[in-house]
């Protein structure tokens, strides 16, 4: 599965296929544990798992799970077995994705046809972690958890969307790495950078807010680590 190519395409359903903010925010989370696991078909993992990732509740871990289950972006499979872990998979919006067309040769197919097969493999392999790479410089809410800012719950993630709706993703993406730069990981310091750039940082520092006009100054200044 390209990672990237989900992620964007992801986003852009979102414009005509609306999801709650626990569903989406699950979305991501389930993207990024299938990522750990190699793009298995298939992966388990446990409620318990899901709701520290998530921040969502039991009950509201069940609602997200259902919405895109009936959304068709998820395919779910429960335990009958008491305390196992129920089996998901991601379903792609790239179905003719290139590297699941790739098999092994067969026993009777000449040694080079495998050698030209394998370098194929190798190539799309390559392809894939460069993507992947990408892909975390371009989403925020990937960002978000492997830069620390802490647990992406269901009130975190529809505050991040909002950010992204309103400065795009990537000046969302530079003001968090500033915020790491300079010890801020929450979302209040980000918002700071974005809506206010020269009231946060040294004297001389690049900004990443909204390009032109005079930054104006908030005077909410609940939830920032000075």
């Amino acid at each position: 599965m390209n990672y990237l190519k989900e992620l964007n395409a992801f986003h852009e359903w979102l414009d005509t296929n609306p999801l709650d903010s626990g569903a989406i925010v699950l979305w991501y989370t389930l993207m990024a544990v299938n990522n750990k696991t190699n793009w298995k078909d298939e992966f388990t993992v446990a409620n318990l798992a899901l709701q520290a990732k998530t921040g969502l509740s039991r009950q509201q871990l069940d609602r997200a799970r259902s919405n895109l289950i009936n959304s068709e972006r998820i395919l779910y499979k429960k335990s009958g077995r008491v305390n196992k872990a129920g089996s998901y998979s991601m379903v792609s919006f790239d179905t003719q994705d290139g590297h699941r067309t790739i098999h092994e040769p067969d026993t009777n197919r000449a040694q080079s046809g495998h050698a030209v097969t394998t370098l194929v493999k190798h190539k799309h392999k390559q392809n894939e972690t460069k993507e992947d790479d990408k892909a975390r410089e371009s989403n925020p809410f990937q960002f978000f958890e492997e830069e620390g800012f802490g647990t992406l719950s269901a009130t975190i993630g529809e505050k991040l969307g909002k950010l992204i709706d309103e400065f795009g993703e990537t000046r969302v993406i530079a003001a968090m790495k500033e915020a790491v730069i300079y010890g801020g990981r929450n979302l209040a310091y980000v918002t700071r950078i974005l809506t206010n750039p020269n009231s946060t940082k040294p004297k001389g520092a690049s900004t990443h807010g909204k390009s032109g006009g005079t930054p104006q100054k908030s005077n909410d200044d609940s939830g920032v680590d000075w």
